[in-house]
């Protein structure tokens, strides 16, 4: 990671000498960097090279399964898909426990070894607005109000037991 241009010039050629010295090539094909900060002041893209080709810079990126992007919010792509995938398991969780025998306890596993852990993988190194907590609060009001059947004037303290 680097603070400016300048130093990440400096990295890539840092990164050129190694692979050099080691005998190893660099796949420019494979090769990209993406900038996520910047000011009004600055330009939104820099012109890198490394061994003579412009290394390309990319809006978006999966790292381990997150989403980041250059936006103001890097997490926002990876918030939003979080969010897809936390209705669709609701919505499977919905049909496979209407056809269960009990289904309550059914949707309530469900919930918590399925949904839940979607919606809530890389929480913890995510920065999370209020708008973005009141979505997953919402997905977690609705599967709520489904299991036990409630309407939505149910207050969400019934839901969640305090």
């Amino acid at each position: 990671m680097a603070e400016n241009e300048n130093d990440m010039k400096e990295l890539l050629q840092e990164l050129v000498t190694f692979t050099k010295e080691w005998k190893l090539e660099i796949n420019q094909d494979k090769s990209q960097i993406m900038r996520t900060k910047t000011t009004d002041k600055e330009t939104r893209t820099w012109n890198i090279e490394a061994e003579g080709e412009v290394v390309e810079m990319k809006e978006t990126d999966i790292y381990l399964g997150v989403y980041f992007n250059r936006d103001g919010n890097i997490f926002k792509e990876h918030l939003n898909d979080l969010a897809r995938k936390g209705k669709s398991k609701i919505n499977a969780i919905k049909i496979i426990a209407s056809e269960s025998i009990n289904r309550i306890w059914t949707a309530d596993a469900l919930w918590k070894g399925a949904a839940k852990p979607t919606i809530l993988y890389a929480s913890e190194v995510l920065k999370i607005n209020k708008t973005e907590m009141k979505k997953i609060e919402s997905l977690q009001g609705e599967m709520g109000r489904w299991i036990l059947k409630g309407n939505g004037g149910m207050p969400n303290a019934g839901i969640r037991g305090n």
